[in-house]
């Protein structure tokens, strides 16, 4: 998709209802992930964290996504969207993203426009509630990786994300050491699974529903 198209689809990405746990849960390794949500956020015990699905380009739109580094934590080697968890000095989670997008890629916040928040997510493992957002850069960011915290950088065409091709069901090691079969999208020969997945299915059913609308 080029920069032309999604700035048609741009207004109404804002403003559209967001498809929200309906649509996460099409790539929920698990249904228990909503009622774990509801009740983390009931007994506000839960760590917050903010990340960036940021989309960019103007010849092929792509999106940021990295590989954790095998630090031997439990999202160790992971793909994942930038981001992290809210630190003191963060006013808002909207901050946090902004902050780790820089520390972890060095992409600096004024040089994207922030389209939306998107739909939040409770992540059982690291118990961590996460709010995702959805921005957009018309140029190229230079990425500068944090070689600590990310091993890799993958810039993937949005055009891949709304292709069906791309979805798979893979068997997988669950953070609680048993074999799970989970819906996922592989990209590259990288398998995208768990809350990142459902993130990134969000986008997805929120671009087509645009498209249909256009």
């Amino acid at each position: 998709m080029t920069f032309d198209k999604f700035k048609n689809l741009y207004t109404n990405i804002q403003n559209l209802p967001l498809p929200g746990e309906t649509s996460q849960l099409k790539m929920a390794p698990a249904t228990r992930l909503v009622e774990l949500k509801h009740l983390s956020k009931q007994n506000n015990t839960c760590r917050k964290a903010g990340v960036m699905a940021l989309f960019y380009g103007k010849e092929e739109i792509k999106l940021a996504l990295i590989r954790r580094t095998s630090d031997g934590s439990v999202h160790s080697g992971q793909i994942a969207l930038p981001g992290g968890e809210k630190e003191e000095a963060d006013a808002s989670l909207l901050d946090t993203a902004k902050r780790e997008m820089y520390e972890e890629v060095g992409v600096k916040a004024d040089s994207y426009e922030i389209i939306r928040p998107l739909t939040d997510i409770y992540i059982p493992p690291s118990n961590f509630y996460v709010q995702p957002y959805l921005a957009f850069s018309s140029k190229t960011p230079e990425f500068n990786r944090q070689e600590k915290e990310v091993a890799e950088i993958l810039e993937v065409p949005l055009d891949l994300l709304l292709d069906d091709e791309y979805i798979i069901n893979k068997e997988l090691k669950s953070a609680y050491n048993t074999i799970i079969e989970v819906p996922a999208f592989e990209f590259y020969g990288h398998i995208v699974w768990g809350a990142t997945a459902m993130i990134l299915y969000e986008i997805r059913d929120l671009v087509k529903h645009v498209q249909q609308l256009a």
